[in-house]
């Protein structure tokens, strides 16, 4: 699955007209606003919603601009196996972490933000049990990078798609630029 998804964003990546080049649509003066859904996790399975925030910070020469900002998701997933045998285990995680995220202005693709983010932060853990009175409660360390891009349909309009580890393997949606 985790394959699948690289294969999806590196075929989006290529399949856009790279002779139609333009400015950065990520800038000094920008922040967005990622709102979407989120599929896969740490138990395989799951979905859930994933939200983040990020304001430009510094300017990195012609290279990109670094952007600094939050990340937080909820996911549930259900039903897990191990070897094939059912354990019946469900999880819920709320995922919250500061992020660090770097807008290449190399790759200068009209309407298009390629990006890259590494998170730190925390997941809080409930796992409970099928025919089972028995609940489990935990906090865990988050911390992955992500690559993502986000395209732009109007000034304030985008769609995001994002791969990588933050609580999801994959997430995708809406995203708005101020």
């Amino acid at each position: 699955m985790k394959k699948l998804f690289t294969i999806l964003f590196l075929a989006a990546l290529f399949s856009f007209d790279y002779n139609n080049l333009n400015a950065q649509t990520f800038d000094m003066d920008s922040q967005a606003l990622n709102v979407g859904i989120g599929l896969g996790g740490r138990f395989g399975t799951g979905i859930g919603v994933h939200g983040s925030f990020e304001k430009a910070f510094k300017q990195t020469g012609d290279f990109g601009i670094i952007s600094i900002g939050a990340m937080a998701g909820l996911r549930f997933s259900g039903g897990g196996s191990v070897l094939g045998i059912n354990t019946g285990a469900n999880y819920r995680e709320l995922g919250i972490a500061p992020r660090a995220t770097y807008h290449f202005s190399v790759i200068e693709v009209k309407k298009l933000d390629v990006y890259a983010a590494v998170q730190i932060g925390i997941i809080l853990v409930n796992q409970s049990f099928d025919n089972s009175n028995v609940s489990n409660n935990s906090i865990d360390l988050m911390a992955g990078p992500v690559a993502g891009v986000r395209y732009q349909l109007s000034n304030s309009f985008n769609i995001f798609g994002e791969v990588g580890y933050n609580l999801f393997f994959a997430t995708g949606g809406l995203a708005f630029s101020f």
